[in-house]
């Protein structure tokens, strides 16, 4: 006996005996039901009950049903067939293994479904099919561990009835496996789930360190969405998280030193939302004109097309005005001169000699008009102002028609055989036209 002292037992005391020799016995371990100490007694070892004799391969247990002394014993030997038999067997103490292991019983594999089938012929099972599992359907009773290893794509549903990490769905994958306990009769709660890629099933806020992730690996689709018409910046004069800034149409980000200004172009220059920028008349004054190179410059252009303005010197004002150098000109802008000088036929308005009763007023503004039979009087390219004389020949008194656009008067005449000078006046519409008598 435990310190070699007599037992006086008590109503569900239990008490576990080891085979030490033939008909002989020793207390391993002895609980009170009460949960006190043992008090000493005499030493010695109980005698067994008559007819009794032991294995010291077997172990013995003795449970107490009497409270009067250590002699009253019921004694029961418990070979390994009946420990197998007891569907509820107890432990008295700690379980020694002996050397050996407690393992995992490989069930057979179970088909995946809304409530998942849990066998008793093990409680690690291979899950197959891809049906999405809502419960377990399980006999195991209040504590029962179970694994499961699955083979392909499910999804276990987190509800009253399975109690997932973080309160979500699994979606699971070839390799994954899961360890669960039952809670109760419908209930079990996952208490471990390892991915076959080594991944994390959740990620709890503020877990991941930023040096974690690999360079440029974030795309947008992963950035939490901005609201719309919104631009990511720090709205600060500081360094901390990125803020959305709204952009109503035609605004601009405008830096202030404190954060930014959300405006649009307005005063002398506006912008249209397609980046057009539109200056107001007369908004850009002399000051704001680029400062010109060099002295006796005239703005203009002188090369070809249209252009870029330039900066014209005198000879190239000059050349486009077609005036010489050091010449005059009145209010009318006709150039004076005051010395002798030589003139060219277009000065002294030489006559163009003509045939054809159309006078083209681009050709000359004097003409010899000499008709070769009856014909028409008319004027092609009429200019305001232009005017100028016309001396008909017609010596064989062809008849003299007008166009439409000559206007004469009631004394007109240069059908009859002779020499007339008529001058004329161009109003851009008519040409109007008076005659001299015959001239000898």
């Amino acid at each position: 006996m435990p310190s070699k002292a007599n037992i006086t037992t008590a109503v569900g005391d239990v008490a576990t005996f080891q085979s030490t020799a033939a008909n002989q016995v020793q207390c391993i371990n002895y609980t009170r039901a009460a949960g006190t100490a043992i008090v000493a007694g005499s030493s010695g070892l109980p005698t067994l009950p008559s007819g009794i004799t032991t294995d010291t391969s077997k172990e013995y247990n003795l449970k107490l049903t009497d409270s009067s002394t250590t002699e009253t014993l019921t004694w029961a030997e418990e070979s390994a067939d009946e420990v197998v038999d007891d569907t509820t067997p107890q432990l008295g103490g700690d379980l020694d293994c002996n050397g050996n292991q407690i393992q995992w019983s490989k069930g057979a594999d179970v088909a995946s479904a809304t409530a998942l089938p849990l066998l008793t012929d093990g409680n690690y099972f291979d899950v197959t099919g891809t049906a999405t599992v809502t419960s377990f359907n399980g006999t195991g009773g209040t504590g029962t561990q179970i694994k499961l290893h699955f083979d392909g794509a499910c999804t276990l549903t987190d509800n009253a009835d399975i109690l997932l990490p973080g309160s979500s769905n699994i979606v699971t994958a070839a390799g994954d496996e899961a360890e669960f306990i039952q809670l109760d009769a419908d209930k079990y709660r996952c208490t471990n789930y390892t991915k076959a890629d080594g991944t994390p099933i959740a990620i709890g806020d503020e877990t991941i360190d930023s040096d974690a992730y690999v360079d440029a690996s974030i795309d947008f689709a992963h950035i939490q969405n901005v609201a719309a018409n919104s631009v990511l910046g720090r709205d600060a004069n500081s360094s901390g998280v990125l803020s959305e800034v709204a952009l109503a149409t035609t605004e601009i980000l405008i830096g202030d030193g404190t954060g930014f200004t959300a405006a649009a172009l307005s005063g002398d220059a506006t912008m249209a939302n397609t980046g057009a920028v539109t200056i107001e008349d007369d908004a850009v004054s002399y000051a704001k004109m680029q400062n010109v190179a060099a002295d006796e410059r005239i703005l203009g252009r002188v090369s070809g097309a249209d252009g870029v303005i330039e900066e014209l010197t005198k000879s190239n004002v000059l050349t486009m005005l077609n005036v010489a150098d050091g010449s005059e000109a009145n209010v009318a802008d006709t150039a004076i001169t005051t010395a002798d000088t030589s003139w060219s036929g277009a000065q002294r308005g030489t006559p163009s000699n003509v045939t054809d009763g159309t006078l083209d007023l681009d050709a000359a503004n004097n003409f010899k008009y000499t008709p070769g039979g009856a014909d028409t009087l008319e004027f092609s390219n009429e200019e305001v102002g232009q005017s100028g004389f016309i001396t008909v020949i017609n010596a064989s008194g062809h008849a003299i028609s007008l166009g439409s656009e000559v206007k004469k008067g009631a004394s007109w005449d240069v059908s009859t055989a002779g020499t007339y000078l008529v001058s004329y006046y161009c109003d851009g519409t008519n040409v109007y036209v008076s005659a001299s008598e015959a001239l000898s």
